[in-house]
């Protein structure tokens, strides 16, 4: 199996010669190119609070590691993919900097 990647020299290059929708922020994680995926989630410090006598609200009310909301944002790293389907890999001479 022969795994070609497709290397840049910069994330500026690599947008206009795949022609990525610029709308993203496109950003360098590691040495791949990512845009940030921004979602909401149940918190996870959240629990029900049946044993304490109270109205059971199932969790619904939150805590205070997440405000009382009881969401969570969260943001995970999602690769762009080149022409060959392969994630698209930054390499940044050092001595251009």
């Amino acid at each position: 199996m022969n795994i070609e990647l497709e290397v840049y020299d910069s994330a500026e290059h690599a947008i206009k010669e795949l022609k990525l929708d610029r709308r993203r922020k496109w950003e360098i994680w590691g040495d791949g190119l990512c845009y940030p995926h921004k979602y909401t989630a149940p918190c996870s410090g959240c629990s029900c609070d049946c044993s304490d006598g109270y109205p059971c609200n199932h969790g619904n009310s939150g805590c205070h590691e997440c405000g009382y909301t009881g969401k969570r944002r969260d943001v995970v790293p999602v690769p762009a993919i080149g022409k060959n389907g392969n994630p698209i890999i930054i390499k940044i001479n050092p001595l251009s900097q």
